[in-house]
């Protein structure tokens, strides 16, 4: 276990103590308490992340930032083959695999783009990546059934 693991999860417990006596003391209210536990849970998964990640992490993570530089220039073919290398370098970097779902979805291959934001949400269910991937998966079925509720109503 790393260092700044242990850290954190000695940090977590200690505040889940005074979160605790802060409640007995009338000091603090169970949803106020209930609050920061979420908050600092949300650190000890980051933390946890970031020990799980594959060993070329950074490289994805330099990988990545250029890609989004490419797709935020619209130049979605060469982001895809950035986000490749960097899923390449660590496969469980779900930022590359949220945003080559966009960069996919752009170039109209919505359900390789499906699949990339599945992936995003399988290698890490609770990050910001995931999020992102549920939420474009929502909005294209949400366009998808519009666009049949449509064509129903042209036929009728």
């Amino acid at each position: 276990m790393s260092k700044k693991l242990k850290s954190t999860l000695s940090a977590y417990a200690a505040n889940l103590g005074k979160h605790a006596k802060r409640i007995v003391k009338r000091q603090e209210s169970v949803g106020d308490a209930m609050s920061g536990v979420a908050h600092d849970t949300k650190k000890v998964g980051e933390a946890f992340a970031k020990t799980s990640r594959g060993s070329n992490w950074k490289e994805a993570e330099r990988l990545t930032k250029k890609a989004r530089q490419a797709y935020n220039g619209r130049n979605y073919e060469e982001a895809e083959d950035l986000f490749r290398l960097a899923i390449h370098a660590d496969g469980k970097y779900a930022l590359a695999h949220t945003y080559l779902g966009h960069a996919l979805y752009k170039q109209g291959r919505v359900k390789e783009a499906i699949a990339r934001w599945r992936r995003a949400i399988e290698v890490a269910p609770h990050s910001e990546a995931a999020d992102k991937a549920r939420r474009k998966i929502q909005h294209v079925e949400q366009a998808k059934d519009n666009y049949l509720d449509e064509l129903r109503d042209s036929f009728r």
